[in-house]
Order: structure tokens, then sequence, then C-alpha cells
């Protein structure tokens, strides 16, 4: 599979929840969280989900993983989600519970909110184990050096591996749902905001971090976000009636501009200032009902290296067509 190959694709995605009433609780009702969401993700490639909160950003996500049933299970879903792994296309919307197993160390999620996430009970590293118990049969010593190494990997010490969430900060919680969401070694990453529950100190190394993650392991990530437009290639703009995808450059007339919402402006110009990528002036836009602020970035000088990631600021220019 070459970097340039479709490993998901989701085709006029319904996802309606039934709302009950009366005597008898008779469905009454339905809240259409998404409707006819359809894009596709490439291997390597970051694609931005962009949207109001309510707009249906979470529930995607968890309409990818399958996971919705879980929790509601009389919700209705339409369409289809296709995961291409080795060459192998599976639908995997309508798949049990059961018959999903094999498929979902495949795809990982990043919570949005590091507080709720982490079982509080649950050491550090019994957090991050937990999904190589599910769907590894590594040894205990096996599961406790890759508990180590994956810690190490999001800038954690092996040392912090017996302690308990609480005795970290949000950005360290983050640090440890990212470590988790590797455990299993997934081609696809769906990260739910995985920075606005965080500090805008903090937001700019996650995401550098998720960005030096991609490049290593050449990941695919959903990044849904106000702010995606930022970090992505491509971008899906999801509100309660459609969802469209344009390349992200195309969201303003000018190749030269990258999005950010205005709430994230530090942390975002903080992560391209990191990268290499110095802006010159902003713009405030609107497009498809959303406000956002465009960056304008300087050109490199001619003594200047360009930065060597693949990870997802480069793919603006960058990923294979």
């Amino acid at each position: 599979m070459n970097n340039t190959s479709k490993i998901l694709s989701v085709s006029d995605l319904i996802v309606d929840f039934p709302v009950f009433g009366g005597i008898l609780q008779k469905e009454i009702d339905q809240v259409h969280a998404v409707k006819k969401v359809s894009f596709e993700l490439y291997k390597g490639e970051t694609l931005g989900i962009v949207g109001e909160s309510g707009s249906g950003k979470s529930t995607l996500g968890n309409a990818i993983l399958n996971v919705l049933r879980l929790t509601a299970p009389d919700v209705k879903i339409s369409g289809k989600i296709n995961l291409n792994i080795d060459d192998n296309q599976i639908e995997i919307s309508n798949l049990s519970r059961s018959e999903s197993k094999p498929f979902r160390k495949h795809i990982q999620m990043i919570f949005q909110d590091p507080y709720s996430s982490l079982n509080p009970r649950m050491l550090v590293k019994d957090i991050i184990k937990e999904p190589l118990d599910i769907n590894t049969d590594l040894s205990t010593i096996e599961k406790n050096e890759k508990v180590n190494w994956l810690l190490d990997k999001v800038g954690l010490s092996s040392e912090q591996a017996t302690r308990y969430p609480h005795e970290f900060s949000g950005g360290q919680r983050q640090r440890i749902g990212i470590a988790r969401s590797l455990a299993t070694e997934p081609e696809i990453i769906i990260a739910d905001e995985p920075v606005s529950a965080l500090d805008v100190s903090i937001q700019a190394q996650i995401i550098n971090l998720m960005m030096d993650l991609q490049e290593e392991f050449n990941l695919s990530i959903s990044f849904s976000s106000l702010n995606a437009a930022c970090f992505t290639a491509r971008i899906a703009a999801v509100n309660k009636a459609f969802a469209e995808s344009t390349n992200s450059r195309s969201v303003i007339s000018s190749s030269s501009f990258t999005l950010f919402s205005s709430s994230f402006n530090m942390a975002s110009r903080a992560a391209l200032h990191i990268r290499g990528r110095p802006y010159e002036s902003t713009h405030r836009r609107e497009w498809q009902g959303h406000r956002v602020t465009a960056c304008r970035h300087q050109p490199p000088r001619s003594n200047q290296t360009p930065p060597s990631h693949r990870g997802v600021l480069t793919s603006l220019r960058h990923r294979p067509r």
C-alpha cells in the first residue's frame, strides 16, 4: 500500500437518535446528528473535520469507531464506512461488537477531555496496557516494555507509569491518552478536538507531538476541530445538514493562507513557528458559516533549510495526489 492509497472512506453517513415520549415511551421524533457525510482519508494524511459545537463531529468519530450502539442501542445509522487494511476493503458500519473487534485495533481515538477519558482508579501503566490486553497476545513483560516505550514516545518517563491520572496536568494526561491510542499500532487515529480542553500554552506542544508521531508512524489522522485547517491538506466542514470536503487552501482565495479559529491563534502560531513557518499577517474570513482567521506565511529565506517532516503541516504542500 503506498502513501496515496485510500485507507478510509465514508459515504452518505447518516446518524439519527430517536426521541421517545408519552406514557408508552414511543418514538415521537428524531435528532439528526449526522446527515449525509462523505469523505476519504488517505494513508499518512491528516484530514480536518471542522464544525461548530453540536455539529456532529464527535458523533461522526464514534460512528467510524462503531461504538455508538454501546451507549445508544436505538441509534439509527445508514451509509457506508469502508476500511482498507492490507488491500482488503471491509465495510465496518454495520458490524456487531464481536465482528468489529478484529478491526478496532486499526482505528483508535484521542478523546477531547483528558480529565474524564482516563479511569481515575487505574494506574497509568494499566490505562495504556488495556488495549494490549484486549487486542494482543503479548506477555506481561512485553506489555510492560511497550508501555515504557510508549511513555517515552510521548515525552513521559517510565517512572510515571505507577502514578494515577490525578497526579498529572491536563497536557500530561492528554499525552497518556495519545500513548494509549498508539498501543495497538493503529493505522488511523480519530482525534476528537484533542486540545480544546487544554490551556493555550499547552496546545502547541500537543499538536507538535501529534505531528512528530504522525511522521514517525505514518499515521492517518482525522482531526476534529474548528482549527483543523491549520494542520491539514484537506478539510471537511460539518453542520446539521451536510458535510463538504475540500482542499484546505481552497477555503480562501490565496494559496499562501492557512486557517485558524480566533480561539486557537496563539497555539497555532507557536506550532507553525516551531515548524519553521513564520507568519506575516492575519485576516478574518468567513467560510461555510464558520468564523476563522487566516494567516499569511512568510516565504522561506534562501538560506533556510525547509522542514523535513512529512507531517500535517508539510502535507499542505507535499501530500501526493
